[in-house]
């Protein structure tokens, strides 16, 4: 007879085989909605298992894996790339306890930073556990370069420019912000035009 969420208990934990983290996967597949054309698909990770996968957490209850977090080094931080609960286990401190262990290990392999991107829904969580918002902009079109400095000078003046790089077809930065401020957010959209504005989100740990 399969426990209900509320009588298992459940482990969470590195990644610990191929078998495993396909596993873990697929339930980011299902609860996240990724396409097969997903920017980080399986065989993104599949190649990262046996360099960190530490940074690939999984919750499983008897053995079935109802949580996964994955993480890769980007140079001088960590990228948390997908997070997912599945539906019937969520509300019960798991997505916290993966952070968290994901959070120990970075501090093991000497990463001190720890950057994502958010969905809506979820911008809560993060901030709530320590995270601090930023702004990423991306730029595509002609004079790309010349109008992601406009919008920075024009509408993001004093604000510190963290990254920036101006590519042949488009320029990207990330730029700091006092907190969340959806009302800049959509103005700085709006500006750029052919371009888009989204909320990334830091921790120092």
């Amino acid at each position: 007879m399969t426990s209900s969420p509320a009588s298992s208990r459940t482990e969470v934990r590195q990644v610990c085989s191929e078998p495993e983290l396909r596993e873990a996967y697929d339930l980011l597949q299902r609860e996240l909605e990724l396409g097969e054309n997903h920017h980080r698909a399986l065989d993104y990770y599949l190649e990262r298992l046996d360099q960190s996968p530490e940074l690939m957490i999984v919750a499983l209850s008897e053995g079935r894996v109802i949580g996964a977090l994955f993480g890769s080094t980007q140079g001088d931080h960590v990228l948390i790339g997908e997070v997912a609960v599945a539906s019937a286990w969520r509300g019960r401190g798991i997505g916290s306890r993966m952070l968290a262990e994901l959070e120990a290990n970075a501090r093991r392999l000497g990463q001190h930073r720890l950057l994502l991107g958010s969905l809506e829904d979820a911008t809560g969580f993060y901030l709530g556990r320590g995270f601090e918002p930023l702004l990423f902009l991306f730029v595509a079109g002609e004079d790309h370069g010349r109008r992601l400095t406009r919008v920075l000078d024009l509408l993001l003046a004093g604000r510190e420019v963290l990254w920036r790089q101006d590519g042949e077809a488009d320029s990207r930065a990330i730029v700091s912000l006092d907190g969340l401020d959806e009302e800049l957010r959509v103005r700085v959209e709006a500006e750029l035009g052919e371009g888009s504005a989204g909320y990334l989100f830091r921790k120092d740990i």
